[in-house]
């Protein structure tokens, strides 16, 4: 009786082989993103308010534009969605765009004229959570582009920034004019005040922290700084900037800092015990009046999921050597199963 195991090593073989090229063609197909352009886990996303660009900052200082928008565009806040999308309200035409991390724009949303998108937060199913500030308006937006309002503020709240805590819950700076007042919406539209501020202080951007607490930027005209707050309402004064500092945007990153948009033309990091330290200058650079206002940071990722993360540039890298150890096993395999035959 002939035996049926070099047939079926044969299969298997060929098996292998037709995985194998199937992988390495994926891997070697794959969108390639230079490696200027492409945003790393720990890069900052920023969006330039006057230079109306999306622009990627690494921790060592090197800036690089993402995308450029038309004149008078306006970029205020910016969001990173799950799939590494930047999300941008385009606070002067009433847009809020998508932008890939190749520099493709696609317009999700246009809100009627004098609606002013401000803030953008990205929630755990993925919609937009944006505060229209001309319509006193927290409305959510999913990304096929249909919108809710969330909340409907009193007219002259102005809300501004916007940004989502551990239980979904929607913490907005509301400007009013001043006093600016710190409020938490919850998904179902309920509201309670979380903090006022004194008299002349003006809430401009939001975080989260590890712990829970809203680190807050707060601009002109009476208060130039940095505040943490707590879920309870209790503020401390982290940092206080010079004046005319005008800072905005406020994102933390993996080891607790505060980056920071100041408009007056830099990208700073503070310190919870409140050292600064400039990772961009921006007038060194001459870009004095690019204004930097929103920024994000793009997420270390918790671990790996169904093997190593590696950047597609990488994984271009790998590819000839991946193609090369596929080859070499589909080789031995048949060459194996001849001798068995032989």
């Amino acid at each position: 009786m002939t035996s049926k195991r070099p047939q079926k090593l044969l299969n298997s073989s060929i098996l292998l082989t037709v995985t194998i090229l199937i992988l390495t063609t994926t891997i070697l197909f794959q969108p390639i993103i230079s490696a200027n352009a492409q945003a790393n886990p720990g890069d900052f996303i920023v969006t330039e308010y006057n230079g109306n660009v999306l622009a990627k900052i690494t921790p060592g200082g090197v800036r690089t534009v993402i995308y450029t928008f038309a004149g008078g565009t306006g970029p205020e806040f910016v969001a990173i969605d799950s799939s590494g999308n930047y999300i941008v309200a385009e606070f002067s035409i009433n847009v809020l765009s998508r932008i890939s991390p190749a520099g493709v724009r696609t317009v999700v949303y246009t809100f009627p004229p004098g609606s002013f998108p401000y803030g953008v937060a990205v929630d755990s199913s993925g919609n937009y959570i944006v505060t229209e500030t001309g319509n006193n308006i927290l409305s959510k937006v999913t990304p096929a582009g249909v919108r809710t309002v969330i909340y409907t503020f009193a007219p002259g709240t102005n809300p501004i920034p916007v940004v989502i805590d551990s239980l979904g819950n929607y913490i907005v700076g509301e400007q009013s004019g001043f006093p600016s007042v710190l409020s938490k919406i919850t998904p179902g539209g309920a509201r309670t005040v979380v903090y006022t501020f004194l008299p002349g202080i003006s809430s401009m951007g939001i975080a989260v922290d590890s712990s829970g607490n809203y680190i807050v930027t707060t601009a002109a005209p009476a208060s130039n700084a940095l505040y943490r707050i707590t879920p309870a309402g209790v503020a401390t004064l982290v940092y206080t900037f010079a004046p005319g500092s005008f800072q905005a945007g406020v994102a933390v990153d993996t080891s607790g800092n505060y980056i920071v948009a100041e408009q007056a033309g830099a990208l700073s990091m503070i310190t919870p015990g409140g050292v600064r330290t400039v990772l961009y200058d921006y007038t060194a650079h001459g870009l004095g009046g690019a204004t930097p206002f929103g920024v994000a940071i793009i997420p270390i990722p918790s671990g790996p999921v169904g093997g190593v993360v590696l950047p597609i540039n990488t994984l271009a890298i790998l590819t000839p050597y991946i193609a090369l150890a596929g080859l070499v096993i589909a080789v031995s395999a048949v060459v194996a199963v001849k001798k068995r035959r032989d």
